[in-house]
């Protein structure tokens, strides 16, 4: 198992942002967030397996029966996480059909975790207005505003409690069954040292901010002070 801090640190080395997002420490640790937060969820331990090319936008396989007249199948499923999650995004040129893109964002009102707010199908995010450069991007997006996605109980219910990952090439491996809470203790640790770091990140920037003019950072006002 990797520290969140070790997989964030390769998650960098592998990943390039030229037509997709411009990089900054918060936006790849938002990111890692999301991908560690989703499958917890859903009782999965994150994928930190080495993909230099990226995960394909499959930070989990998960076994539904959304359905009484149809069998159980599996669907891949990413997670998109977002410090004020109000909008769900998902790139035009990667979103599919079949898919399930979840928002996800912390928790109120402490924000000491990260948990998926809703989600929605990748055929349903196709029929959304296209939003072009989505926050500075180079990416054009589907926009989806929270209040409209579906609710994340139901697939809670439809959940048949089985997951899996993929391989570097994107080939499903060994399914399994979802793993209790103190199995995946560990990794809750380290989602929460990684979100725990993102807040020390945001509250020295707003610090650093109100510098005054001066120039000098000690004169900055102490975080809630």
């Amino acid at each position: 198992m990797l520290t969140f801090e070790q997989e964030l640190g390769r998650r960098r080395e592998c990943h390039h942002y030229a037509s997709t997002r411009l990089w900054s420490p918060y936006s790849e640790r938002v990111g890692q967030i999301g991908n560690w937060a989703l499958p917890l969820f859903f009782g999965a331990p994150p994928d930190q397996q080495w993909k230099p090319g990226g995960d394909g936008g499959r930070d989990v396989g998960l076994l539904f029966k959304f359905w009484a007249w149809r069998d159980q199948s599996w669907y891949e499923a990413d997670g998109k996480a977002a410090r004020f999650p109000k909008w769900l995004p998902v790139n035009i040129k990667k979103c599919r059909v079949d898919h399930i893109y979840a928002l996800v964002g912390p928790t109120w009102p402490l924000g000491d975790t990260y948990e998926p707010k809703g989600w929605e199908w990748g055929g349903a995010m196709a029929q959304q207005p296209i939003t072009e450069k989505w926050c500075g991007n180079d990416a054009d997006v589907y926009l989806k505003e929270r209040p409209l996605l579906q609710r994340m109980s139901r697939l809670r219910e439809a959940y048949r409690g089985m997951w899996r990952h993929y391989d570097v090439d994107g080939n499903p491996m060994e399914p399994r069954k979802a793993l209790t809470d103190e199995e995946l203790r560990p990794w809750y640790e380290e989602l929460a040292k990684g979100i725990a770091e993102l807040q020390r990140m945001e509250d020295e920037h707003e610090r650093m901010a109100a510098v005054p003019q001066s120039g000098d950072y000690r004169d900055a006002p102490l975080p809630g002070g």
